[in-house]
């Protein structure tokens, strides 16, 4: 684990580090209710004194016309703001109270169909899920691994020291990371050939192996890894969310499997499928704007 040499830079990696322990130690000693308005709050000063995130998520929610007016963004923007403090407070605490033999007390699957279940539960299947920073993609992860062995590729953390407890705390039931830097092809490929599920947070802002296309009404780079490991692999994609229905409460929806027989013309398939996935994401995204991260820059200019 490279740790950093600048002491100024070090210093500030140490001190963000004892802060999430000391804010995993309040998550595991106060009850559920007093610690959702204990994070609520810490949300909202959160959106009063960081400026610049706030005036991001406004104007994505006015350029995507998901609000009509800045009073409207602001409302949603706030919401979105402590729905995501909440989502991290709930995910560290499910272990606690979603487990293998309980979990459908906490999750509605519902809004999955009988195929895709079927694709989920058979052994031999390799899935490819892609999500979104929408609902509860923690918890999603978690009650999958009780159905079959979930591997995700995430983002190495800025911070050292953090990065390793995250990892750590994240290799646990059936469930494992990959650090993106370390994702080659032929591991992920593995994977799928395995039988196990594959997911991908995959509306992020893409540096490279990306493509402009229209997301929200907007041009946006997305990666393609997504469909190259589909047509390589022939493991079905499925667009996935758990979306938080009430404290600890959670609703799992999906679309259909996505399979795609290559044409020969490789950008136009990549196209066809990155867009299936944007278009199941954007249509929930409208419907559950207040339970999506709108503070990120999805959308620049250049890759």
């Amino acid at each position: 684990m490279p740790f950093p040499r600048k002491p100024i830079r070090q210093l500030r990696f140490l001190l963000e580090y004892v802060g999430l322990r000391g804010g995993l130690w309040l998550i595991k000693v106060l009850p559920l209710r007093p610690l959702s308005a204990f994070v609520s709050g810490i949300a909202t000063l959160a959106f009063i004194l960081l400026p610049a995130r706030r005036r991001i998520a406004i104007d994505n929610l006015l350029q995507c016309g998901v609000a009509n007016d800045h009073r409207q963004a602001t409302r949603i923007a706030r919401d979105s703001y402590r729905h995501f403090a909440i989502l991290v407070m709930e995910a560290l605490k499910a272990e606690t109270f979603i487990r293998e033999d309980n979990w459908q007390e906490h999750v509605d699957a519902e809004g999955i169909s009988q195929d895709v279940l079927e694709a989920i539960r058979d052994p031999n299947q390799g899935l490819i899920v892609a999500t979104a920073h929408l609902g509860n993609w923690e918890v999603a992860a978690q009650v999958l691994s009780y159905l079959k062995p979930v591997v995700a590729v995430a983002r190495r953390m800025n911070n050292p020291y953090t990065n390793s407890m995250i990892q750590t705390r994240k290799t646990r039931h059936r469930f494992r990371m990959i650090p993106g830097h370390e994702a080659g092809g032929a591991q992920l490929l593995k994977v799928l050939s395995s039988g196990e599920i594959l997911a991908m947070l995959v509306d992020q802002h893409a540096r490279r192996r990306c493509m402009k296309v229209n997301f929200m009404g907007r041009p946006a780079f997305a990666h393609t890894s997504l469909a190259l490991l589909h047509f390589r692999s022939r493991a079905p994609i499925l667009v996935g969310y758990c979306l938080r229905t009430g404290p600890m409460k959670y609703r799992l929806e999906s679309g259909p499997l996505i399979f795609r027989e290559p044409t020969g013309d490789k950008e136009e398939d990549t196209r066809a499928i990155i867009e299936a996935v944007n278009l199941c994401f954007e249509e929930a995204i409208r419907q559950h704007p207040e339970q999506y991260l709108w503070a990120h820059r999805r959308w620049r200019d250049t890759p």
